[in-house]
């Protein structure tokens, strides 16, 4: 979701405009952002809960932390590309 909107957002800043459609893409990953943060720490205890061994729950908490950075990273461009719009506006 947040590629998707990150995508969307890039091609209508092209414009330099701050429009409601490039508001509702920032905000859209911005949320996403959070619901990743969430399922994050939900999907890290439970592989704790469930007792796998620890090299599972190491490789497993590892691809978690880079799903989570990539959603960070869409949420920290989509604050750039907002910033640039707003001076352009």
């Amino acid at each position: 979701k947040s590629c998707e909107a990150l995508n969307a957002l890039i091609h209508e800043m092209q414009g330099l405009r701050m429009t409601s459609s490039v508001k509702e893409h920032i905000a859209a990953i911005r949320e996403a952002e959070k619901r990743v943060d969430v399922l994050f720490d939900d999907a890290v205890g439970s592989l704790f809960r469930d007792r796998l061994n620890a090299v599972e729950i190491l490789k497993q908490k590892e691809l978690l932390t880079d799903l989570a950075a990539a959603a960070d990273r869409a949420e920290q461009t989509s604050s750039v590309v907002e910033a640039v719009l707003l001076k352009f506006s």
